[in-house]
């Protein structure tokens, strides 16, 4: 995705990559979906005018350069601690923001050009390798299910045929007594019952895929749903 973001630049005039965007891709990209947006999104706030501040301001004090973003850095972290939220790559933004403004050409103002910067590769750039993880994992999770789905087919066979044995077992595997199984339930029954040992990623991929209720758990009658058609069809 990174070299495409850099084959589309010289087409659309714009800049869509900076390297530290790199280590932002490989965040997107590893897991099995990327994480919330709201992380990046507060951390590009605050590295654009606290962070930004902090250095600007340790640097005009005359301190060295290495003092000035540490300062950036101790801003950043102090407010991604009263947030609860942290997406490290944001804490080159600030010196990202400074060098572009020490960059550009005399008599452009230097906030106008921060916000370029912010808009032009970093919010951009970034949405688009956001776009990309959302649909590869959209993606990978299909084929994941498809596979598991036929493998517990097989296995789902010989078991469960009947109305009442599917009541059993859920009662059997609802530990908690709420009427529901949830995502670790349904992982414990079905590693127990068809020898199959899901994630629980794909435990809850499965509960969404009946759960039509919204409460991220299946009931009797989505469970029901779930051996009788969703794995047997």
């Amino acid at each position: 995705m990174i070299p495409l973001l850099g084959f589309l630049e010289p087409f659309l005039n714009v800049r869509l990559f900076a390297p530290p965007m790199m280590a932002s891709g490989i965040i997107f990209f590893a897991g099995e979906s990327p994480p919330q947006a709201s992380a990046f999104l507060s951390g590009t706030l605050c590295g654009a005018t606290l962070s930004l501040a902090a250095l600007t301001l340790v640097s005009r004090l005359g301190a060295p350069a290495t003092v000035a973003a540490g300062g950036a850095a101790g801003a950043m972290l102090m407010w991604y601690k009263a947030n609860n939220l942290v997406f490290p790559p944001n804490a080159v933004l600030p010196i990202l923001l400074s060098q572009a403004i020490v960059a550009e050409a005399a008599g452009t103002p230097g906030w106008m050009t921060a916000i370029d910067f912010v808009v032009f590769p970093w919010l951009a750039g970034h949405a688009a390798l956001y776009m990309a993880a959302q649909a590869t994992s959209t993606v990978r999770r299909k084929v994941r299910m498809s596979f598991l789905q036929d493998k517990m087919k097989s296995k789902l066979a010989n078991k469960w045929q009947s109305a009442s044995g599917i009541r059993e077992a859920f009662r059997k595997y609802d530990l908690s007594k709420n009427g529901a199984l949830d995502a670790a339930e349904l992982k414990m029954a079905m590693r127990q019952a068809v020898g199959v040992d899901l994630s629980v990623g794909d435990a809850q991929n499965l509960i969404r895929s009946v759960d039509t209720d919204g409460d991220e758990q299946v009931d009797l009658r989505e469970f029901e749903e779930l051996c009788n058609k969703k794995l047997r069809k």
